[in-house]
């Protein structure tokens, strides 16, 4: 989710200027990412918005519930060079 819909749109606002001004200094990976904003609806964006809401709410009735949460920050560390090869799906797995 994080590099797509929504959350690509909220980023691609700054990411934007920067593959303008200096497309070399983008990384490879993260530029194919936001490529995939010309792709997507201004109808498609509202309904990520809608369920983006719809979630939000139901997130705030589940704490309602909770007098106690414990999480971990991370479940693992990658390495550079894990990341570089697979960076999307790994920092996918890192919240």
């Amino acid at each position: 989710m994080i590099s797509d819909g929504l959350f690509l749109v909220e980023r691609f606002n700054f990411l934007e200027k920067c593959l303008k001004a200096s497309p070399r200094d983008v990384n490879v990976v993260v530029a194919s990412i936001a490529e995939k904003l010309k792709t997507y609806s201004v109808a498609f964006l509202c309904q990520e918005y809608y369920r983006l809401k719809v979630l939000e709410r139901d997130a705030y009735k589940l704490l309602e519930t909770i007098n106690v949460m414990i999480v971990t920050t991370a479940d693992t560390i990658y390495k550079i060079k894990e990341v570089e090869a697979d960076l999307v799906n790994l920092n996918a797995t890192i919240g």
